[in-house]
């Protein structure tokens, strides 16, 4: 499978951009993130890219926007993530620390990663290179969040 060009991940990031959770840093609340971490498929700012380099990448792993190369796979993680969707798994998990450190490595946090890696793969295959997923195609979430607590 080719790697997108950079106009098809700028359209992307265009789209994405537009939803009203990713406009803010997950992590600080910052406007306008232009970095994010696929591990979590969410959106942070410069500032917090930083802490979450320094977590290392088996915990976070952080691409620029605007600057770095990316994969399909990388962009299907930040389709399907987001910052709201992330947000509102760690909340209902009982993980609302603002602590980086402590947040990400949680047991919500291992969770989502290991759930997350595996989706943005399978949709991929469906999907190849289409570069936005229309209504149809975007892969549906499921209704009720999974607890960490019913498992």
């Amino acid at each position: 499978m080719d790697a997108p060009t950079k106009e098809e991940i700028e359209q992307v990031f265009k789209k994405l951009k537009y939803v009203s959770g990713n406009k803010v840093c997950f992590d600080c609340n910052k406007v306008n993130p232009t970095w994010s971490s696929v591990t979590f498929g969410v959106f942070i700012c410069l500032d917090c890219s930083s802490k979450h380099r320094n977590l290392g990448v088996h915990l976070s792993f952080v691409r620029s926007i605007d600057l770095d190369k990316w994969t399909w796979v990388q962009l299907r993680a930040m389709q399907t993530g987001g910052n709201s969707n992330a947000k509102a798994f760690f909340t209902s998990n009982g993980c609302s620390t603002n602590d980086s450190v402590e947040k990400y490595n949680s047991r919500a946090a291992r969770y989502i990663e290991r759930s997350w890696k595996t989706y943005p793969k399978k949709h991929n295959k469906d999907l190849g290179n289409s570069c936005i997923w229309t209504q149809r195609q975007r892969p549906q979430r499921q209704k009720k969040l999974i607890s960490l607590r019913e498992c």
